[in-house]
């Protein structure tokens, strides 16, 4: 029995005079919930049917035409304008602003390769890695019969003082990508460091 049906099967039962915590009661074997029947019921006596109402949700506040229209030519005049400053002129939140200018990049980009004008664009991204083992509390579960200490392996993790560290860097270009670059470790990345290492070996040839 799908949806519709039980709520028709709500209806008709109340109708027939049923109270909702009886209509709960005999319609257990449906699975049929205590909130699905008063929802049905309040439905019903709001618009006379057990038709899903469209439309509802919350309203676009925001992210509307008119104020995308007005954010894209404040962009046009001046590109470097910041998410943060364009937040506070128009008092919208910092990560709604991230997201509208991350699709506006990715279209600017996705045009450019289109065009084939990629040639002179690096896309590059660092890494540190450590040796000591990440655990994620939420995510890094351990699926055990019952909670036992002999599996002490797999419900300890390791932790040091200053584990060793390795930083990586890596670019990729219209061409592919190019060999990494390892920082090696209490090397510290400056604009010096890093136009010797990266821009100066990698970068330039």
């Amino acid at each position: 029995m799908d949806l519709e049906e039980k709520r028709s099967a709500v209806i008709a039962l109340l109708r027939a005079g049923k109270r909702q915590k009886d209509i709960v009661r005999e319609l257990s074997d449906l699975r049929v919930c205590r909130s699905f029947v008063y929802s049905t019921v309040k439905r019903n006596l709001e618009t006379g049917s057990t038709k899903k109402r469209y439309g509802g949700g919350r309203r676009a506040t925001v992210v509307t035409p008119a104020m995308v229209k007005i954010v894209k030519k404040r962009l046009e005049r001046n590109p470097r304008r910041s998410a943060t400053k364009l937040a506070e002129d128009f008092n919208i939140s910092d990560r709604m602003k991230q997201k509208q200018e991350r699709l506006r990049r990715a279209k600017s980009l996705l045009k450019r390769a289109a065009e084939g004008k990629l040639e002179n664009i690096l896309f590059t991204d660092e890494k540190l890695f450590t040796v000591q083992q990440f655990v994620n509390k939420q995510n890094d579960r351990v699926w055990l019969p019952e909670r036992s200490r002999t599996r002490a392996d797999v419900l300890t993790a390791t932790r040091r003082q200053k584990p060793a560290s390795v930083m990586v860097w890596a670019r990729i270009t219209r061409d592919g990508r190019t060999p990494l670059v390892f920082v090696s470790e209490g090397v510290k990345i400056n604009q010096n460091t890093y136009r010797e290492l990266v821009l100066q070996n990698v970068v330039e040839p």
